[in-house]
């Protein structure tokens, strides 16, 4: 059994893509992850609308978000590329602005939180690929995708920013297919 992993579905797809979910719960059962479901999750926030309208709003309610997954003590795991990158961005700035972060943690306070920029968020496909391998996932294929022809679509929010995102080239990506490949499509 693996370790413990904080699940964060973002709001899209419990909405709209139910089917997401649940495949991914199935999958990951499998494979021996143990799921935490936190409570007090909110919107990631959503960088394009959220970020434009009030920065400050934005990275209080990431960093709130992180704050929650922190408590638990777990890394956090998400399957939306839009929710990873709002998390990796957030981390990386809060790393190095002190006084938006001290700013944040004042603010969370008020809910008894605090972000310590102690915890770990992994996207689903980095998980796979990197703590679990396409060796591993190989392996625990129970009915491998032979002979059908797979295109893979990372999307911009699974790899930028760059500086922020470094498990895979943004430029050059190859890991996707890897794991694709590893299922024997």
């Amino acid at each position: 059994t693996m370790r413990p992993m904080t699940m964060f579905w973002g709001c899209t797809i419990p909405a709209r893509f139910p089917f997401i979910e649940k495949s991914t719960r199935l999958v990951l059962r499998e494979l021996g992850v143990d799921l935490v479901d936190a409570d007090g999750f909110t919107c990631c926030p959503e960088t394009t609308l959220v970020k434009a309208l009030d920065e400050d709003v934005y990275y209080l309610t990431a960093a709130r978000n992180l704050a929650v997954a922190e408590r638990l003590g777990n890394p956090l795991l998400t399957p939306c590329n839009g929710c990873y990158s709002t998390f990796k961005s957030v981390m990386s700035t809060l790393k190095v602005d002190w006084r938006l972060h001290e700013n944040i943690n004042q603010r969370l306070a008020k809910s008894g939180l605090q972000y310590r920029g102690l915890g770990d968020v992994r996207h689903l496909v980095e998980w796979l690929s990197e703590d679990l391998g396409p060796t591993a996932l190989s392996k625990r294929a129970t009915k491998p995708f032979w002979g059908m022809r797979i295109a893979v679509h990372y999307g911009c929010h699974l790899l930028r920013p760059s500086p922020a995102i470094r498990w895979d080239s943004p430029t050059a990506p190859t890991k996707f297919e890897q794991l694709v490949r590893a299922l024997g499509a």
